[in-house]
């Protein structure tokens, strides 16, 4: 089965760590080989051999290497056959700018590259990459999706196609890629790790979970697959096994500061409140401009009655995430807890938090639905909370008894949280729409799709969303 092409900089490292590790060697020059970088491939196994490397299977890599490549067709266009492709002095270029962390330079050379030679994939899949790592997932799409194009058995190309539409909110199309990824290459942990955020995001917890543990049994090592296996397992209502996952994170990483938050979380919710502020403060002591962390603080310190405390942790959030919503509607939660706040002030922040996220979702038209008696009048609820929560046991009844002749009703779930209430929910109301992962913008047209009359928003705050983050990476 072909090799797919592997991450350069992991391997440069690893390398480096163990010059005399025989199989880092072998998949180095097999990565470079399916880049189709023939020439570095044949110097890397110069240098291989100088160091020790040798056996059939060395020998024989040796008489493929020095054999002259046969001639292939591209097969994207008509008559186009071995299309131009950079030299190497221009790939090496591409590859340390982006090994370096100099994102911004490494897109500026991909971008070139690609003008220059539109028919290279791996300027396409670096020029994804450092999109991705720029939080540009619009552009990262794009040149992944042309990479695929270009290089169609190479699994890591499916497996970062996969990340950027799980990323995008595409959960579904997201699984699609990476198990294709996983059908060229069995033993990829990193695509069964993007799979498996994919199906979490979906709800889909069981079959997450078993991703990542399929992950770890490749790569016992993998310290963001114990963390995401953490988050899921969390979620899962396993916290026990959560909390030893998250630790085996740290103990691969100690400076993992999504894992020492995620950590916190965990143990704030098996009541052991100290040791989850330890983590959050840890956290926040190697990268104090970590939001996630910021917010999760908050919630630790609400549930600890130290509403002021949580307040100035969610002000430390929003100055990293100033357009975050859910921070916004976080802080209005905050302060609705805290004595002494006029009422009117409250309101005032509820106004700025809808002209700030929620206007341009539904922007003023003309009212189009006929005056009919007969017409059953169309009502939504948005919630994450549709499950067993206090929220769900006030406005409960309204999604169970009311005047089917008279009314249809639409639960927009915006959580992948299903339980015994859930169930219940579901066969009462005449739609179910399970928004979770899905953008603004998305849930907005598929209410206007659903000709909604009257839209209301019960939940605990005024985004809908958990108060807490937990951070995958």
């Amino acid at each position: 089965m072909k090799q797919p092409f592997a991450d350069f900089f992991r391997l440069m490292a690893a390398l480096e760590a163990e010059p005399g590790n025989r199989q880092y060697w072998l998949n180095y020059i097999h990565a470079l080989i399916e880049a189709d970088q023939r020439d570095a491939a044949i110097q890397v196994l110069d240098i291989a051999r100088q160091q020790g490397l040798q056996g059939s299977d060395v020998d024989d890599l040796q008489q493929t290497l020095v054999a002259p490549p046969q001639r292939q067709a591209v097969g994207l266009y008509m008559g186009v056959i071995d299309s131009p492709q950079p030299v190497q002095p221009e790939i090496d270029a591409l590859v340390a700018q982006f090994a370096a962390g100099d994102y911004s330079g490494a897109l500026t050379l991909a971008v070139g590259m690609t003008e220059r030679y539109p028919l290279y994939g791996f300027a396409w899949k670096v020029l994804g990459a450092a999109y991705m790592q720029l939080g540009c997932t619009e552009g990262a799409l794009a040149a992944m999706q042309q990479a695929v194009v270009l290089l169609p058995d190479e699994a890591e190309t499916h497996s970062n196609l996969g990340l950027a539409l799980q990323q995008s909110g595409r959960l579904e199309e997201a699984c699609v890629s990476c198990r294709r990824a996983l059908q060229i290459y069995p033993e990829f942990a990193e695509a069964y790790c993007n799979l498996g955020m994919a199906l979490h995001d979906l709800g889909l917890l069981a079959d997450a979970e078993a991703a990542y543990r399929r992950a770890l049994k490749i790569n016992p090592q993998y310290a963001e697959a114990h963390n995401n296996r953490g988050i899921t397992l969390k979620d899962m209502k396993r916290l026990a096994e959560a909390e030893v996952c998250l630790r085996r994170a740290l103990q691969l990483r100690p400076d993992y500061v999504e894992a020492l938050s995620n950590l916190g979380m965990t143990l704030q919710e098996r009541g052991r409140l100290g040791e989850a502020e330890t983590c959050l403060v840890q956290a926040l002591n190697i990268n104090p401009d970590f939001p996630q962390a910021h917010c999760n603080l908050s919630a630790l310190l609400i549930e600890a009655g130290r509403t002021g405390e949580a307040e100035k942790s969610l002000q430390a959030a929003l100055r990293f995430m100033p357009d975050s919503a859910l921070l916004h509607s976080n802080l209005i939660f905050t302060r609705d807890l805290m004595p002494g706040m006029d009422t009117a002030a409250l309101q005032a922040e509820r106004r700025r938090w809808a002209a700030a996220h929620a206007a341009h979702l539904d922007p003023h038209r003309a009212h189009t639905h006929v005056r009919d008696p007969a017409r059953r009048l169309r009502i939504g609820y948005v919630s994450a909370d549709f499950r067993v929560h206090s929220a769900a046991y006030v406005f409960g009844a309204m999604l169970v008894h009311y005047d089917r002749d008279a009314f249809e009703v639409t639960a927009y779930a915006n959580s992948t949280i299903e339980d015994e209430l859930t169930r219940e929910f579901k066969q009462h109301v005449t739609h179910w729409r399970r928004i979770a992962g899905m953008s603004d913008e998305a849930v907005a047209e598929l209410i206007r799709a659903d000709g909604i009359d009257i839209l209301v928003d019960l939940s605990g705050h005024s985004s809908g969303n958990r108060l807490r983050v937990f951070a995958r990476k």
